[in-house]
């Protein structure tokens, strides 16, 4: 499609930016793995020419009032995280989150106490001024270990530069894989950063 767009308006790099697949609760689609490709595709993962130029994806799980309807009623706040796309690409505005949180790394860590526990790190320009946990709590996101049996987080905490975030699970004494968000109906993920935009879901395995 966005080939497809710039071919017709004889502009290689024209800006385009979509919305992601809201929450939705409808049998037999394959939400979770769609939102995946969608954002896949952003970051330029499995694509065949790289991160592309000039493409922006608003997440709008958490902007659900009715998981009947695949359309958000509230259209301004999908408009807005759109528009900051715009404000960034097209008017290459400065200093301005325009995304929520970006899944970069993960990697096993030993807390203070001795604990296994995971790091994740997230694109520097996608947590400028910091990561935000809605109601102070972290919803939506379990581990696993090389049996990938998943299990609920047990206890976490911010790193020092607020940036990152340290996971674990008493029910796991040697993680190795995160998922966040990635089910059907994301919309109780509590992932954001202090802007206010949603994390996307990720994953760091394959099924």
């Amino acid at each position: 499609m966005v080939s497809d767009y710039r071919t017709v308006f004889n502009d290689d790099s024209l800006p385009f930016m979509y919305v992601q697949l809201a929450a939705f609760d409808n049998p037999g689609g394959e939400y979770a793995a769609m939102r995946e490709a969608q954002f896949n595709y952003m970051i330029g993962k499995n694509t065949t020419n790289g991160k592309p130029e000039n493409v922006g994806m608003a997440v709008i799980t958490d902007n659900t009032d009715n998981i009947k309807d695949i359309h958000p009623r509230n259209k301004s706040e999908v408009g807005r995280r759109l528009s900051l796309w715009a404000r960034k690409l097209v008017y290459n505005e400065e200093n301005l989150e325009y995304t929520g949180p970006i899944f970069k790394a993960v990697e096993q860590v030993t807390t203070e106490d001795g604990t296994k526990a995971l790091k994740i790190t997230f694109e520097d320009y996608s947590v400028m001024n910091g990561l935000k946990l809605k109601d102070n709590t972290l919803v939506g996101m379990t581990l696993a270990g090389d049996d990938k049996e998943f299990k609920t987080v047990s206890g976490y905490e911010l790193a020092d530069d607020n940036k990152s975030i340290i996971v674990w699970s008493d029910d796991i004494s040697e993680p190795k894989y995160v998922n966040y968000g990635y089910y059907k109906l994301p919309t109780d993920a509590t992932l954001f950063n202090n802007d206010d935009l949603p994390a996307s879901a990720f994953r760091n395995y394959e099924d």
